[in-house]
């Protein structure tokens, strides 16, 4: 059985697995933290957390599992998608809140779409067709020698 170079021991993980676990985790985060401090609801928080957790585990499974590069970032792809249409649902529930203020703090940036609950689940639907497309892609790739 061969391990995975993420779970080597001794050595650094990857370049290329830092960086994608970063790429994901971090917007997550800033997303996560700062709805939560403008609409002041905790779920935000634990929405981040929940999402970041599933998208490093997606990530890890497809570093695991896949060697082709395409299929590798389908799943994590997929698990931000349905992160942010999650994160739609409680833009729903908490968007009053959210807008007041984020127009408030935040006037100069503020854009109506920015806090509505369909530009969210718009982004994650995108994501998840992006997952499907990358997994579609990979399966009809030919197979190229030097």
């Amino acid at each position: 059985m061969s391990r995975s170079p993420i779970d080597v021991p001794g050595r650094a993980a990857p370049t290329h697995w830092r960086l994608s676990l970063a790429v994901g985790i971090v917007p997550l985060m800033l997303i996560g933290f700062l709805s939560s401090a403008l609409a002041n609801r905790l779920a935000f928080v634990v929405w981040s957390l929940v999402a970041g957790a599933a998208y490093a585990a997606c990530l890890r499974h497809g570093f695991q599992t896949e060697t082709r590069a395409r299929r590798r970032f389908a799943l994590p792809c997929l698990a931000l998608g349905l992160a942010l249409m999650a994160h739609g649902a409680l833009n729903s529930w908490f968007g009053p809140e959210l807008d007041l203020a984020f127009r408030a703090f935040l006037p100069n940036l503020h854009h109506p779409l920015l806090t509505r609950p369909v530009t969210a689940v718009a982004l994650g639907i995108g994501l998840g067709i992006w997952a499907v497309v990358l997994t579609y892609r990979s399966q009809n790739v030919p197979r190229r020698f030097l």
